[in-house]
């Protein structure tokens, strides 16, 4: 018998609720299509629909571009046994990419009263997760996280630093990240040669959170090892240092930060991203700059909503045994067993992409591929230049001699 086949007898959680719909919530902010949180939820999706018609609860609702509307405005779910659903109910909860704002938190808590959670899969950023994680504190459910790189997970309640041991990081942190980082750069930097290597971390706000701890990696790892670049942090844009074109930078942040290198006239040959800019919109934008440097981007070995699907497979794996058995919920033990099942059956499952030390996982890391050349760029801009230059010409009035 393995691990995860041991201590079933697992209670409610601590905030079930008077529903009797067994729900797994999905939390990030929907407010956007391209979110990673709305492409995890449309797998999430697909895999809830893959069981028959009448084992289900009913259709899942869909997400709320705004604040989460109130449980009881929900569609009415089909009343069925919990030994005849396969599945756990999908939820989708909308942050507003702040979980700790109070109008947020009360109807998380609205939304844990009125189901029977069991779990939650967190798709949102550093901060959101962490004001996630306070919010859920008082409570022993399982936290499966598949954005936040972070390399801890404190959560703080007043002034006295805590844990919330319920959490489990599904991606790679930014101690692996930060490794990924430095190899790439190690590789770009010719061999004896002078090459200034400049780390811009802009964070303000909710992305401070991981650009702090995404910074604390990189000037770990650089100090270790030799041949390692030497790295010249800065914290805003006039900090950066005019070089020839042969420098390199690498941006640690979000969409915002890309915005601002593009405004500066400064000239590299290289731009490595870290992961926080891996989004369409960023591709799209850097696409249309025309003068600059290649731009390489971090991102998981992995995509985000992968991690999510891989989370809700696991989830209902274990539920399906809990309900199989009949003393399920008779003790009143808390739902951490529930999360270290999980945890078996990912690493069981999924070997090339689970492998935890504590509550990080270390299989999967990052890979660094290039996002646009700048020489075919120049090219291209050439024949476009070359095509309207063209055009003009076509377009000039003919003059009779």
């Amino acid at each position: 018998m393995d691990d995860s086949s041991r201590d079933l007898h697992i209670a409610a959680p601590a905030f079930a609720g008077a529903g009797t719909e067994p729900a797994v919530l999905v939390v990030g902010d929907y407010r956007y299509e391209d979110t990673f949180v709305s492409k995890a939820w449309e797998r999430i999706c697909f895999a809830y629909r893959q069981q028959p018609e009448e084992t289900r609860y009913g259709e899942v609702p869909a997400p709320s571009r705004k604040m989460t509307p109130h449980p009881r405005e929900l569609s009415p779910l089909r009343r069925i046994a919990r030994d005849a659903a396969p599945n756990l109910y999908p939820v989708p909860f909308s942050d507003l990419g702040d979980c700790s704002r109070p109008d947020v938190a009360e109807r998380l808590y609205q939304y844990l009263s009125h189901f029977d959670v069991w779990a939650v899969i967190a798709c949102g950023t550093a901060s959101s997760t962490q004001g996630l994680l306070r919010t859920l504190q008082p409570s022993s459910l399982p936290v499966f996280v598949t954005v936040d790189s972070t390399a801890e997970m404190p959560v703080t309640n007043g002034e006295r630093p805590s844990s919330y041991r319920n959490a489990l990081r599904l991606m790679p942190n930014n101690d692996l990240q930060a490794q990924a980082i430095l190899s790439k750069l190690t590789s770009l930097v010719e061999q004896g040669a002078d090459v200034d290597v400049q780390v811009l971390c802009h964070g303000e706000n909710e992305e401070a959170e991981y650009v702090r701890d995404l910074r604390k990696a990189l000037e770990s790892h650089a100090s270790k090892g030799p041949g390692r670049p030497q790295l010249r942090f800065c914290s805003e844009v006039d900090q950066l240092r005019p070089i020839e074109e042969n420098g390199i930078l690498v941006c640690v942040g979000y969409f915002e930060a890309v915005r601002l290198i593009a405004r500066v006239q400064h000239r590299w040959r290289h731009i490595i991203l870290s992961d926080g800019c891996y989004e369409e919109r960023v591709r799209a934008y850097i696409v249309g700059i025309e003068d600059g440097a290649d731009f390489h981007w971090t991102r998981p070995a992995f995509d985000h909503s992968e991690y999510a699907h891989d989370a809700y497979l696991a989830i209902n794996k274990i539920w399906r045994r809990i309900r199989a058995d009949r003393h399920a919920g008779v003790s009143e033990r808390s739902l951490i067993p529930f999360e270290r099942r999980v945890r078996s059956v990912l690493q069981r499952d999924r070997p090339t992409h689970y492998r935890f030390r504590g509550t990080d996982n270390q299989h999967g890391g990052y890979l660094i591929e290039k996002v646009r050349s700048a020489q075919r760029l120049a090219i291209r801009i050439y024949d476009a230049r070359l095509q309207r230059s063209k055009h003009e010409q076509h377009e000039q009035p003919v003059h009779e001699l």
